[in-house]
């Protein structure tokens, strides 16, 4: 065994070097083929390792001296440029894990549920977990390095009264989204072209552009539906359901906020809160406020477990608007009574 192994076997509790050693090489091996180099699958494996390890601060330099890079820029180019599916790496290694889960005749995980995999796992496969949670990571901080657009658009976007996107700064917003074209007029990346084009309609549902978002997030929609990428699926399919709504299509919007809710407690359980929000949201706005109440309770939840203060403060809102639209259909409901 390795250095590099030794230390990210010392950093898991419990775990057997032998079978610690297996069980990497087996999960390794099945992502393997996503990289088409042997640079950036040897790379991800010393990330995988380091994230796996002690190491205090995981970021590239600090993964690149505990894999014995010289420099950072392995790393760095395994995040950004090159060319792997960052969620086909995910599921693969969720497979993989749910599958050695059941191996040992443990019950698979309810979706239903929401609760991420590795925290129902037992002790005794702690690595299983540790793996799901560090290849997630990897799987995330690609996606982060690679759409840099959607911290951008993040802090350009706000919300109004009503819980409806809208932009902060109108300008910079429009600038940002002609810079998105100018790159997606060049890329030959069907990632980024896809990430694009989502990026920009969601820019342009927040401009009010309706008929122009509807069209990139259809087009997102079914480039992440072509590739089978069902993480991107939901992201953008809860995307385009806002779209629909904000033009006031509440039918189109229905069956796509229903389609990812599916699909998020069936394959994603991590994306659950967010389709919970937003087809609260929309059911808040056909004024079905019981069951937006119902949602939105339910996306606090697993948003609590998350423990993102952000995402929490975010549906605590929109529980908020619905206790408000619940008073004012029933003004006399706390009144006393005699």
């Amino acid at each position: 065994m390795s250095a590099l192994e030794d230390r990210a076997v010392a950093a898991s509790r419990s775990v057997d070097p032998a079978r610690w050693r297996a069980l990497f090489d087996q999960a390794v091996a099945r992502i393997a083929g996503v990289f088409g180099r042997v640079e950036p699958r040897a790379t991800a494996r010393a990330r995988l390792l380091g994230l796996l390890s002690g190491t205090e601060r995981k970021n590239c330099w600090q993964l690149a001296e505990h894999a014995g890079h010289a420099r950072p820029r392995p790393m760095q180019r395994l995040l950004r440029t090159a060319r792997w599916d960052v969620a086909e790496v995910r599921d693969e290694v969720r497979r993989y894990v749910l599958e050695k889960r059941g191996a040992v005749g443990r019950p698979l995980p309810d979706a239903r549920t929401g609760a991420p995999e590795w925290a129902l796992l037992p002790h005794g496969v702690e690595l299983l977990a540790d793996l799901f949670r560090q290849t997630d990571q990897l799987s995330c901080d690609a996606e982060r390095t690679r759409t840099r657009e959607g911290h951008v658009l993040q802090h350009l976007i706000t919300q109004d009264d009503h819980l409806r996107m809208v932009p902060i700064d109108r300008g910079e917003l429009i600038t940002v989204v002609s810079r998105f074209r100018q790159e997606l007029d060049v890329t030959t990346d069907p990632s980024r072209t896809r990430l694009l084009t989502r990026e920009i309609g969601i820019a342009q549902m927040t401009l009010g552009n309706h008929d122009e978002a509807r069209t990139l997030l259809r087009k997102s929609l079914d480039m992440a539906a072509a590739d089978g990428n069902t993480r991107s699926v939901v992201a953008s399919g809860i995307n385009l359901g806002d779209a629909h709504r904000y033009a006031g299509d509440v039918q189109a919007a229905d069956a796509l906020y229903r389609s990812a809710l599916a699909t998020a407690r069936s394959r994603h359980p991590e994306l659950l809160d967010f389709a919970l929000q937003h087809f609260g949201k929309h059911l808040m706005e056909l004024g079905d406020l019981t069951k937006a109440q119902t949602c939105l309770q339910e996306a606090l939840r697993l948003r609590i477990a998350k423990g993102n203060p952000e995402l929490v403060g975010s549906t605590q809102a929109a529980l908020d608007r619905v206790a408000l639209l619940l008073g004012r259909a029933n003004p006399n409901s706390s009144a006393p009574h005699g």
